[in-house]
């Protein structure tokens, strides 16, 4: 990977906090899409802000309860043919085995899943517009891969 950019970014659990890093973010990649978009095609801005918001979401809703103080971490790497996005909490993690999606059929049931709670459709999301996604073994941070 020919990183050209990246970031580290550091916030409080705050739903303001976040909301300022996932801004920045947003912005970091649209000046990114502008100077590569003369060689290039950009990267899909509505997906990378799709899955960063579920990512930080997650993090701040499952990582961060229970009164966590300790600060969320967004890592990313930008390349002209490749942006991952690392998203870490201090929380005890989750079992991501129990959550994958290797199947039309497996996406479908965690959809339904979210239609019957109102929630929990955030990790298909993040699937559908990426290209790819793992988990560290601890299962508290996740990285997400856009590809052009």
């Amino acid at each position: 990977m020919d990183v050209i950019q990246t970031n580290r970014l550091i916030f409080p659990p705050d739903p303001s906090e976040a909301s300022k890093a996932i801004f920045y973010l947003a912005d970091e990649l649209k000046s990114f899409n502008t100077m590569i978009s003369l060689t290039n095609s950009p990267f899909n801005l509505l997906h990378f802000r799709l899955a960063l918001d579920e990512a930080v979401l997650n993090a701040l809703e499952h990582g961060c309860k229970g009164g966590q103080k300790e600060d969320i971490e967004i890592f990313t790497r930008f390349s002209p043919t490749l942006i991952e996005i690392s998203v870490e909490d201090p929380g005890n993690g989750f079992h991501y085995d129990l959550r994958k999606i290797e199947s039309p059929r497996d996406f479908e049931k965690m959809l339904n899943r979210g239609l019957n709670k109102a929630k929990g459709w955030g990790l298909a999301i993040i699937q559908s517009v990426t290209q790819g996604l793992s988990w560290n073994a601890r299962g508290n941070r996740i990285t997400m891969t856009f590809q052009r």
